[in-house]
């Protein structure tokens, strides 16, 4: 079964050659299949969305092909014309057949398709993004009821000004070469948000006063690594029917204690907490030095996301306390990194740079890169006898680190470009002078780490989520650095170079 390729949020901005850039829809993300007349919808969760929106398979079913799998949202729209997903929050989770019948006329949908996986009897995953979108735009037409996604490309300045004068979502940029990472979270497609929104679980509510009656404000968390966190409440935006919904639903989840950790807002008219199950999505002006949200909004029921990729969080919100302990606890591995390209001196400095901590990346070669192609790469340059060593990256999953020495940038060049095409999809050499350190907290993602990783541990099953401040000083103490020998590595580049033409011209082994 197909599962929906990820989003970053961070890694390229609003103009780059080989993007293209396309409009953030504010609505659910829904996979098709087509087979026949036969069509199924379903969300990213998996849950099948096909009675829900029966006017949709019904204009799939139309679509001029036999069979397909089709990528997009389901967007409805307000009376200016622009995605509203208070709006569309009326269709998810219908049920009845005369519920779903009426708001077919009350709340008409759109499907905006932008990824065909599959044609006919074929897989389209491993082509390229554009070639994709090419064959789906001849096959499903400009507007209608289904229909498919316009772009931009290499700058989508004047599309994410629009979205700022519009008030609109942003922007999503893609690589124009990328392939289809099925359910994986890559750089190769990245958020670039003019609102901030994101998801959030629900962990507890509040009693309302007055006209409020049951519910005043809901309690909601995030995911730091393992960890639920506290940021805040949400009161505004909830309408009467959303307040009756969520009281009824959230009461069948009560629990005796907070499933979260933070600190609660106090609650004189008494609080509920309830298992972490329900996602909400919440618009939002900035986050409070607490690490709480500011001027919440809540948006709505999001039936179509999983509590565990609720993992929004403030740009710094792990305490100055815990990240002095977290460098006490990593800084004999940390500090050569940045000694040896002179970005800091001592342990003792750590504590006073904020995150993230970048190095030099003189003298190595570095790749953004899936866990597929990372382990791929890590195979390629140990055969041609080129150190290479992996860690968690900052908006990719993977950072591949090759020791190239002093070799001449020309020679470099034409390695990362072969090696490259060798490894294909997933895999692309990081432009710029600097890289997150190993061992670096990441600037907006919790407390999660950049930790060096031993080729073995890089498996799908894999989560880099989970290598976070807490986490990772314990994995040094007990297994070491595997990236040590980085520091320590020499090579030779021409040695290598021939290995390399050997593996081209076909020829085995190559000199030793």
């Amino acid at each position: 079964m197909a599962e929906p390729m990820l989003c970053a949020t961070s890694g390229v901005g609003l103009v780059a050659k080989g993007w293209v850039y396309e409009l953030k829809l504010d609505g659910v993300r829904i996979l098709c299949d087509k087979r026949g007349k036969d069509v199924a919808l379903w969300y990213r969760t998996g849950r099948d969305a096909t009675a829900a929106y029966p006017e949709i398979a019904r204009g799939v079913a139309d679509l001029p092909i036999d069979d397909g799998v089709l990528d997009g949202e389901i967007v409805a729209f307000d009376r200016a014309g622009k995605p509203s997903f208070q709006r569309l929050e009326q269709r998810i989770g219908l049920g009845r057949p005369r519920d779903v019948q009426a708001a077919e006329h009350e709340v008409p949908v759109a499907y905006v398709v932008f990824d065909l996986l599959a044609l006919e009897d074929r897989d389209l995953r491993e082509l390229p993004m554009v070639e994709r979108r090419r064959v789906l735009q001849g096959i499903v037409p400009d507007e209608g009821r289904v229909r498919c996604l316009d772009w931009m490309e290499d700058d989508g300045t004047a599309l994410f000004d629009m979205c700022r004068r519009e008030r609109l979502e942003g922007v999503i940029a893609k690589r124009a070469t990328s392939r289809y990472a099925n359910g994986a979270r890559t750089s190769d497609w990245v958020k670039i948000k003019c609102q901030s929104d994101d998801d959030y679980v629900v962990v507890g509510f509040t009693r309302g006063t007055g006209g409020r009656g049951d519910l005043g404000a809901l309690d909601v968390a995030s995911y730091e690594g393992d960890d639920l966190v506290v940021r805040g409440k949400v009161g505004s935006g909830l309408g009467d029917k959303e307040m009756r919904a969520l009281v009824t639903r959230l009461s069948a989840l009560a629990v005796d204690a907070p499933p979260a950790k933070g600190a609660l807002v106090p609650a004189p008219r008494g609080r509920t907490h309830v298992r972490p199950e329900v996602v909400v999505s919440v618009r939002y002006s900035s986050w409070t030095d607490d690490g709480h949200l500011r001027h919440p909004v809540f948006r709505g029921v999001r039936e179509d996301v999983l509590p565990a990729d609720c993992i929004a969080a403030p740009p710094s919100s792990t305490i100055s306390e815990e990240l002095a302990a977290y460098y006490a606890a990593v800084g004999s591995a940390m500090v050569p990194y940045l000694v040896a390209r002179s970005a800091i001196v001592d342990a003792a400095s750590l504590a006073k740079v904020s995150p993230p901590i970048r190095v030099r990346t003189t003298g190595w070669l570095v790749f953004d890169a899936d866990a597929r192609s990372a382990v791929a790469a890590g195979a390629l340059f140990r055969d041609l006898g080129l150190p290479a060593f992996a860690k968690t990256g900052e908006s990719a999953d993977y950072h591949v680190l090759v020791v190239v020495g002093d070799a001449p940038a020309a020679g470099v060049d034409a390695l990362a470009s072969i090696a490259t095409h060798l490894v294909g999809a997933g895999f692309s050499r990081v432009a710029g002078a600097t890289i997150l350190a190993p061992y670096s907290p990441i600037a907006g993602a919790g407390s999660r780490v950049s930790a060096p990783l031993a080729w073995d541990e890089i498996v799908p099953s894999l989560d880099p989520r989970r290598l976070t401040t807490r986490t990772v000083p314990a994995r040094l103490a007990k297994d070491g650095d595997p990236m040590a020998p980085l520091l320590r590595a020499h090579v030779d580049f021409n040695l290598a170079v021939q290995r390399l033409e050997a593996r081209l011209s076909g020829t085995h082994g190559g000199p030793t």
